[in-house]
């Protein structure tokens, strides 16, 4: 009775100690060893304790001091306070890590990981064993021998005990001529001393060799190995799915009427088929009405806050204008992001100018990111891969814009077998194609687009023409003669240089001419070029190394009258190297460094006459040269399996050579996030960042058109420097159905360029006297409900924000708005979005689009005044700077998806979309434009696109 009652109060006071990890210490005490009589320890390395990290029952516990008994297979812990040596229950412990070494639970044995791969591993089972006795010293001792086993783990689970390269052969048949290469080609010998590395070194190449050799998944034909909940009603039966196309998928949900699953097993599946098969099993096939993959992930599980991260599959949910997916118009569809209403080109995000916003494509910069006046991008959909915003947090390896950065990833072809796809429509079309040039070792990815579009402005400018005034009718005034279009080309040279390196070659080129009328032409281009390779050393370390050249220009030609005909160009080159290197210093730490140059050369205008009859005398302005780079450091950090924190710094190097203002600056960047998760399904996130911008947009609109100027820091024009603190909360309900986030973020800008009263921007040797710095402030919340899946799906948001400039140096001449802050050209403060999916069967779909916005604000002339030389009523008085707004914004588009069938072998897959861009023919101003009028001032009103618009789209895959 005395002991049992002392061993209770023993245990109670032991859980106590212990407190929310008493779960992992819930054991029997480690029976003790007495070392006397033995060669050596039983241990693993060392028989003392050392602290570790354990994943025990899935919940993570760190800093555990242990101890591994190779000899009985068993892991002994120390539980808090009461300082007593316990073994946990093993079957519960999932993997532990040890003296930087990684354990995990295989066969009933812990096994250290010597290498991670995604499709081959390589583990080391070391035990020790009592070999009998052996006399030392007249003493008799227990002798300990050591063994190892090695063994290869596959994908599929499978392990295979490898003691030689005979034995490596036979557990990898398929690959057993190309390492038997590999062992020529590297001398590699098996013999005790180097089995371990030869064996890591066999097991890396085959790695390598496997990932290299997975075609790329495709929706039609991918199969998916799911498991079933069998005690969740059918309707909602939620699958959770291995991420075997390499796509964001987080989870898939089968919906319709059939047999209710009275068993649970491994399935494969396929999306579209009408079943599931058990993959060991024979029971009957199970129907299936219909399944759907997501790609979409989850906002909670993001480390940043403020970041918006899409696959390409999700285009074609979403309607956009002549049947034309596009990555850049889905951005626009979710909060925070906007552009200036019709027709307008490049985005705002969170209160930033276009010129705010860097668009990476395969590491190029894109400086004007819209086709054919931003009713398309420059970015090919058939090109594109994976796409992340980041509006909130912005990672340190992403530097030289003030609000937000849009990296597009390039897709990477197939190296196995030839695919492609085309679209005709009424407007444009496009075609790609990915080519194996040598099998599993090389690829080309091809594709071009080409619009078609001058009877469409024809016809839109016979509807839109109307002489009345905007001040008078409210009506809109038309243009004459309108044309526009484009084509562009791009592709990848896709290179497996060995099982470690992978080399990337990318080129795109798009061509823009508009016009709108007979005399006036504008023409622009983009030019990227890049070359990119991607390493991998071991588990913890990769590279990236990336160079190429950026390149864009314009050449605007006015012929109305032929004795002032003359062609306004200009043209920007920027050179750039990238280096980046992801190194896991731990399991919770994972840290990216890098170091990036780029030179930039300015060609900032160039005015020369047009024709025989121009009497223009030509001139150009000098050319603008700057170095800009950057060295960064960010540790992303995991404290505990409900909290990570990422910290960095990018340090920023800027040196101006423009004749007679060269300067340096030194500017550094920190960036905070943190991530807490609430539960499985809600988490709250947290950021901080300051960011530095070199390079500026000058011009009196806007939009980006064809005649911004970009020019770069010098000694009189600062570089633009801004600050963002953000919060969000995420929430994911209804079995991952539904996901609502808010978001709140203020902001805050210096030496933002505006410019002055009556300044003259083009062709000005000296356009640094014209414009002037403002600081600036921007606020705003962002909410969002979204739909993942189900007949009806899509999302709704809202965004209320505020963008307001001042003045820095108000104490000079004509102060802009007398020194008061003033809204910023886009500003806009109440943003509504709308996209709506419906699926009437697997053949039929339609979806809405709905957009609302507040008009921009614009400066109007509000009265004349007589001029001081002439003395007619002829000088415009102006109001206060952005005093007055546009018209409010309101757009609805609608399309009808229609696939003629779903043969899973059949060689193509074809579909048809039909649509109206602006179903209810609302004319959305472009642009508000004054005109004087003898002694009056009469204001018109611009729509580009204001009458519906149908189109028709075909669409095949091969």
């Amino acid at each position: 009775m005395v002991c049992d009652t002392l061993a209770t109060f023993i245990i109670s006071a032991y859980m106590g100690a212990a407190g929310d990890c008493a779960a992992l210490y819930q054991g029997q005490v480690e029976t003790s060893i007495s070392h006397a009589t033995w060669t050596t320890h039983p241990y693993w390395n060392s028989d003392s304790f050392q602290l570790g990290n354990i994943c025990y029952d899935g919940n993570v516990y760190t800093f555990v001091p242990m101890r591994y008994n190779i000899m009985d297979n068993q892991l002994a812990v120390v539980a808090p306070d009461s300082k007593l040596s316990i073994v946990p229950n093993q079957d519960k412990i999932k993997w532990f890590e040890l003296d930087g070494n990684h354990f995990e639970r295989e066969h009933e044995w812990f096994m250290q990981v010597v290498y991670q791969g995604s499709h081959a591993s390589l583990l080391l089972n070391k035990t020790k064993q009592n070999y009998g006795d052996v006399e030392i010293d007249r003493r008799s001792y227990h002798q300990i021998k050591t063994i190892d086993r090695y063994y290869l783990r596959l994908a599929d689970g499978s392990l295979h005990e490898v003691k030689g390269y005979k034995s490596l052969r036979r557990a990898v048949p398929a690959y057993r001529n190309e390492l038997r290469q590999y062992k020529r080609k590297h001398n590699i010998g098996f013999w005790q001393s180097v089995r371990l590395e030869s064996l890591k070194s066999c097991t890396e190449f085959l790695d390598g060799l496997m990932a290299s050799r997975e075609p790329e998944a495709h929706p039609e034909d991918t199969t998916y190995t799911v498991s079933v909940n069998p005690t969740a009603p059918w309707d909602s039966m939620s699958i959770s799915m291995a991420d075997a196309a390499a796509v964001p998928v987080f989870q898939a949900y089968a919906s319709g009427s059939t047999h209710r699953l009275n068993y649970s097993d491994e399935k494969q599946i396929k999306p579209g088929t009408a079943g599931i098969k058990p993959l060991n099993t024979q029971r009957e096939y199970e129907m299936l009405k219909e399944v759907e993959v997501l790609g979409m992930r989850k906002k909670q599980s993001q480390q940043y806050s403020g970041v918006e991260s899409f696959h390409p599959s999700l285009l074609r949910n979403v309607p956009l204008v002549m049947g034309e997916t596009d990555v850049l118009k889905l951005a626009l569809k979710l909060p925070g992001v906007a552009s200036t209403g019709e027709a307008g080109s490049g985005i705002n995000v969170r209160g930033g100018a276009t010129e705010h916003t860097q668009i990476l494509y395969n590491g190029n910069t894109i400086f004007n990111p819209m086709h054919m006046f931003g009713l398309f991008s420059v970015i090919d959909p058939d090109l594109v891969g994976e796409t992340d915003l980041y509006k909130g947090g912005i990672p340190s390896q992403y530097g030289g814009r003030l609000s937000s950065v849009m990296n597009i990833k390039g897709k990477t072809p197939d190296r196995n077998s030839f695919h492609g796809s085309a679209s005709i429509g009424l407007v444009t079309s496009r075609a790609a194609v990915e080519i194996p040039i040598v099998k599993d070792r090389m690829s080309l990815l091809l594709g071009g687009r080409a619009t078609y579009s001058d009877w469409m402005l024809k016809l839109i400018n016979k509807k839109n023409h109307d002489s009345d005034s905007w001040n008078e009718g409210g009506n809109t005034y038309g243009y004459r003669d309108g044309k526009a279009g484009y084509w562009d080309v791009g592709g990848t040279l896709n290179t497996l240089l060995s099982h470690n390196h992978t080399l990337l070659i990318n080129g795109y080129y798009s061509r823009d001419r508009f016009s709108l009328t007979k005399e006036k032409k504008y023409n622009y281009s983009n030019t990227n070029l890049s070359a990119e390779l991607r390493s991998r050393y071991g588990d913890r370390l990769s590279t990236t190394l990336i160079a190429g050249y950026d390149h864009y220009d314009y050449a605007n030609r006015d012929s109305e009258y032929p004795t002032s005909a003359a062609t306004l160009s200009f043209n920007l080159n920027n050179y750039f190297v990238k280096g980046n290197a992801n190194y896991a210093l731990h399991k919770d730490h994972q840290l990216n460094m890098g170091i990036q140059g780029q030179y930039y050369r300015i060609m900032p205008g160039s005015y020369q006459p047009w024709g025989e009859n121009s009497y223009i005398v030509g001139r150009k302005l000098n050319t603008d040269h700057a170095v800009e780079s950057a060295l960064w450091m960010e540790d992303t950090w995991t404290l505990s399996p409900v909290l990570n924190i990422v910290g960095g710094v990018r340090l920023n190097l800027f040196k101006s050579f423009k004749e007679g203002l060269e300067t340096f600056y030194l500017r550094p960047d920190i960036r905070l996030s943190a991530n807490y998760k609430l539960n499985d399904n809600a988490s709250v996130k947290a950021g901080f960042n300051t960011l530095h911008q070199f390079i500026h947009k000058v011009s009196n609109t806007v939009i980006m058109s064809p005649t911004d100027i970009w020019m770069l820091s010098n000694a009189k024009v600062k570089p633009q420097s801004g600050w963002q603190a953000t919060t969000g909360y995420y929430l994911q309900f209804g079995k991952g159905c539904y996901e609502f986030s808010a978001e709140a973020y203020y902001k805050g800008m210096k030496d933002y360029l505006t410019y002055r009263n009556a300044a003259i921007l083009v062709m000005n040797d000296h356009l640094y006297e014209d414009v002037v710095g403002t600081s600036g402030r921007a606020y705003g919340i962002e909410l969002q409900i979204r739909k993942f899946y189900g007949k009806l799906n899509g999302w709704l948001n809202y965004t209320y924000s505020r963008t307001e400039l001042k003045q820095k140096n108000a104490m000079g001449q004509t102060p802009i708005n007398q020194g008061r802050w003033f809204a910023a050209d886009y500003d806009s403060p109440h943003n509504l979005k709308l996209v709506c999916n419906y699926k009437f069967t697997r053949r039929y779909s339609t979806s809405l689009n709905a957009e609302y916005s507040t008009g921009r604000p614009y400066t109007a002339p509000i009265g004349i005044m007589p001029s001081e030389t002439t003395g007619d009523y002829s000088v415009p008085v102006y109001s206060d700077r952005n005093k007055l707004r546009m018209p409010d914004y309101f757009r609805l588009d609608w399309s009808f998806n229609i696939e003629p069938s779903h043969h899973l072998t059949a060689s193509t897959h074809s579909w048809f979309t039909i649509g109206v861009y602006n179903l209810l023919g609302r004319r959305n101003a472009y642009s508000i434009y004054f005109e004087g009028d003898g002694n009056n001032v009469r204001g018109y009103k611009l729509s580009v696109f204001g009458a519906p618009i149908p189109y028709i789209n075909y669409n095949i895959k091969f």
